[in-house]
């Protein structure tokens, strides 16, 4: 059954990748010792944590024909497909996250990673957005794909800095 997605399930997937990313950044606090950099981490959580809650905006106030799916789906399994595909494909899966930030050795190395999660959901947002209808919300999407470029950004300058 081909499935077609619209902006609202785009925005579904992107708070979860968002909470994902959340982890990711407060599990990095955790493992630094470095002041300075508990304070970047924990910014940059809660960068994700601001995101969540503009993302959840964003959804909840698509126009009415975005927001509603015509697929009968009792069991929800839209919902989880879609909690799946933002578990496997940005950031790391929920409960990888903190094996995913033990493993670097270095704060860069946590940054570099950080930045290419962050790219990776530029990439993955270009993605979904080619396959939405342009009634169903295409051009909303365009908003994720700017906060995302903001922090590809700001990433990109901390490890510059550090280099």
């Amino acid at each position: 059954m081909s499935q077609i997605f619209n902006a609202y399930e785009i925005f579904k997937i992107s708070i979860q990748i968002e909470k994902n990313g959340k982890d990711f950044y407060s599990a990095a606090a955790e493992k630094t010792r470095d002041e300075q950099f508990k304070k970047l981490f924990s910014e940059l959580a809660d960068w994700e944590s601001k995101h969540i809650i503009l993302f959840e905006n964003f959804r909840d106030h698509l126009y009415t024909e975005v927001k509603f799916e015509d697929v009968f789906d009792p069991d929800n399994l839209v919902h989880l497909y879609l909690k799946s595909v933002a578990d496997s494909t940005v950031f790391v899966k929920e409960n990888d996250i903190k094996n995913t930030v033990s493993e670097c050795k270095s704060i860069i190395e946590i940054l570099e990673k950080a930045l290419e999660f962050e790219k990776d959901s530029v990439v993955f947002y270009s993605s979904m957005k080619s396959i939405v209808p342009d009634d169903l919300g295409k051009a909303e999407i365009d908003k994720l794909i700017q906060e995302e470029l903001f922090h590809v950004g700001q990433l990109t300058k901390e490890i510059k800095g550090l280099k």
